[in-house]
């Protein structure tokens, strides 16, 4: 079979990826400002095809209407992002009343409660208006305020801002997560400033009856005599619910390799699917009964996806097993490839910013990794042995996923888990016994006995699957950590996986194939070791932005000493810097230490420091803190000015003392000293950085 032949049984997979380009070629900035001139040129296309007939039925022909119908989606996709919303219409930085209403379970903290509302009207001293857009709302703890629920009202008075952009450099961009929601504002709501109303109409009920059916379960498993981790492992593994999982557990099942577990998936649903399968089995006796089973489990599978929050993969694997249900009803044989193909593209059309995302991106890969490659791995090694050959079955699978993830995993999360197979070979199974337990448990919880045994079976399973896991990670190299890769060698990664799927494909040009992903390996070689000679090469001086520290650095070549408030020292600053200090080379050769040490005569990797003065390639900086003014010592300039929270020096005599070229305001410096700042550089020629605002401070000396 040719590739034209192969094409036309997958009409889908030729569709989407014309959908694709559209959205990628408006969002990268190529398009122009209006989609009508692409969408009178497509209509105009296919009317030239149509109003030839005759000349459709030649190869050509066929080539042309084909051509006109992918253009045609091309526009329709540059078209679905110029409708999507960029910014918000509710006005920012003042005092409002908001009208809303709850949109999401809640997630709870010992501070606050964050919700997802969408605002309905506001009110201002000028100005009321009917809205419909969304909000995260951060609500300080009331506990004469009930815990709101999906579809509650809400009335708040706040002030609205904007999310903010990263303020580190490479920091994960939030604010364009959020915007791709449609979401571009929040705001954190003092105690009394807001009121809840629980009692919803039979409507609202229905149109949030998945969101309390999770919430439910939530409380269901809370009663259950599950431990912390238990609890949260569950809650993740059948409700996708996973803001109970702390930082070391999501690192354990990180390095694991078995952070796709926590994340409901195409597995949870085929597994959920098996279970409906199996309950409905007494329907397959009759013709009727057959069609009554697969709408059943049809609306079943969509509830649960319901539930769970319609995440993409879940989103997903819910559209390709209705296309596959759909197919078994009329008898027709459903190609994978057109199903998930299919999936993608109705999820597209309903949100076209999707295919952005890090999660739509992994789940899609590791499908697609599965498909194609688990076969051609499977048929390498025969196995009698019937168990032994189910083991060489999930080792498969697990290896052609991760390779069809590999490269989005390394660009996004800069590691790899070198006991992926093990991992899952280990608890895939246990994952499917314990999700039918949730499932059991949520049935018999009312029954004394039965709900205690099962409660206690489900305990038993989820420590073992939670200790199977933290032994992994707890094995000798069990992860690599702090890979980095750009998007240039993702994409050759890429390549060289397709190239390898084509060698497989076609054995006549294997060699000349694999000759091809060869070279491009090599290129992927030389841009590494490219990057590592910049690293050394490299000379920075930043002040981060870190919520409340004082946290500077002085990095040369592969070396960073940073110097951090003694409160911070040993704070986990990942999320903030983890990823600058991957790209730099940094993330294992950090040495932290305290502010303080800075006032002693000392050198420390390179830097000279002394009374709170580091000089740095030639560059005087003044740490300052909590000092007086040693009136014996003469005037000192200095290039930089380093201001922490804790100075309590005045500006003017701080000015005086140091004529600072550059004076810098980390993050730690509160709002009024900043205007004190602000007011004393005023009528001086001096720059003046503050971090809280203009994001984390950063001179390259290369």
């Amino acid at each position: 079979m040719n590739l034209t032949e192969r094409l036309r049984q997958i009409p889908f997979v030729r569709l989407t990826l014309a959908l694709f380009a559209g959205i990628v070629w408006q969002v990268w900035g190529w398009g122009f400002a209006s989609p009508a001139l692409f969408i009178a040129l497509g209509v105009a296309l296919v009317y030239v095809a149509i109003i030839r007939r005759s000349f459709l039925k030649t190869p050509a022909g066929e080539w042309l209407y084909g051509f006109v119908i992918l253009l045609c989606l091309f526009f329709v996709g540059v078209a679905l992002v110029q409708q999507q919303k960029t910014q918000t219409v509710l006005p920012l930085d003042r005092n409002i009343w908001l009208q809303a209403e709850v949109c999401d379970n809640p997630i709870l903290t010992d501070r606050y409660t964050k919700v997802e509302a969408l605002v309905k009207r506001y009110a201002a001293e000028d100005d009321t208006a009917t809205v419909r857009e969304k909000v995260i709302l951060y609500l300080s703890l009331d506990e004469s305020q009930p815990v709101p629920v999906a579809g509650a009202k809400l009335y708040a008075h706040a002030t609205l801002s904007l999310i903010p952009p990263p303020g580190n450099p490479d920091e994960f961009n939030y604010q364009k997560y959020l915007a791709r929601r449609k979401i571009f504002a929040s705001a954190f709501v003092q105690r009394g400033h807001y009121h809840f109303d629980n009692n919803l109409s039979f409507w609202k009920n229905i149109q949030y009856a998945p969101l309390h059916w999770q919430w439910w379960g939530l409380e269901t498993f809370f009663d259950s005599p599950l431990g912390e981790k238990e609890y949260a492992v569950l809650a993740a593994l059948t409700l996708g619910n996973k803001q109970w999982i702390d930082d070391d557990l999501r690192n354990s099942y990180v390095a694991a390799g078995a952070m796709h577990v926590l994340a409901v998936s195409g597995l949870h649903v085929g597994i959920i699917m098996v279970l409906l399968n199996f309950m409905t089995s007494f329907l397959s006796r009759r013709r009727k009964g057959r069609l009554l089973r697969n709408v059943l489990v049809l609306a079943a599978l969509w509830m649960y996806a319901a539930i769970v929050g319609f995440s993409p993969s879940v989103t997903r694997a819910t559209v390709m097993f209705s296309f596959v249900l759909i197919g078994q009803n009329m008898r027709r044989k459903m190609s994978i490839y057109n199903s998930l193909a299919a999936s993608a593209f109705f999820i597209t059309c309903h949100n076209p910013l999707v295919i952005f995302e890090t999660g739509f991106q992994l789940s899609y890969g590791a499908v697609l990794g599965i498909v194609y490659f688990q076969p051609y791995l499977y048929r390498m090694w025969y196995v009698k042995n019937k168990f032994l050959r189910g083991i060489w079955a999930l080792a498969t699978v697990s290896f052609a996923a991760q390779m069809g993830t590999a490269p989005i995993s390394l660009l996004n999360f800069h590691l790899f888990p070198n006991y992926f197979l093990l991992t899952n070979i280990s608890i895939l199974s246990l994952v499917g016994f314990i999700i039918y337990g949730g499932v059991a448990f949520l049935f018999v919880h009312q029954i004394p006995v039965v709900s205690t045994l099962v409660g206690y079976t489900l305990q038993a399973m989820l420590w073992l699957l939670n200790s199977i896991v933290e032994l992994i990670e707890s094995l000798p190299y069990s992860v690599t950590n702090h890979i980095y890769i750009d998007r240039l060698q993702m994409w050759l990664m890429v390549a060289i996986i397709l190239l390898i799927a084509l060698s497989l494909a076609s054995p006549r040009r294997r060699r000349r194939w694999l000759w091809v992903a060869a070279y491009l390996a090599i290129c992927i070689i030389g841009l590494r070791s490219g990057h590592q000679v910049e690293r050394r090469q490299q000379k920075m001086a930043l002040v981060y932005k870190v919520k409340n520290a004082s946290y500077s650095s002085f990095i040369t070549g592969n070396r960073s000493i940073s110097l951090c408030d003694a409160e911070h020292l040993h704070t986990d600053f990942s999320f903030h810097i983890g990823h600058f200090l991957v790209k730099h080379g940094l993330a294992a050769r950090e040495q932290r230490v305290e502010t303080g040490i800075a006032q002693r005569d000392t050198t420390i990797g390179g830097i000279r420091c002394y009374n709170g003065f580091v000089i740095f390639e030639n560059d005087i900086y003044k740490l300052l803190e909590n000092e007086t003014i040693d009136r014996r010592l003469p005037a000192i300039a200095v290039d930089c000015l380093i201001v922490s929270g804790a100075a309590r020096m005045p500006p003017d005599i701080a000015l005086r003392r140091y004529a600072p070229v550059q004076i810098v305001l980390d993050a730690s410096v509160p709002l009024y000293r900043i205007r004190q700042w602000e007011e004393a550089v005023a009528e001086r020629n001096i720059k003046l950085h503050v971090v809280r605002n203009d994001g984390a401070f950063v001179k390259n000396y290369e």
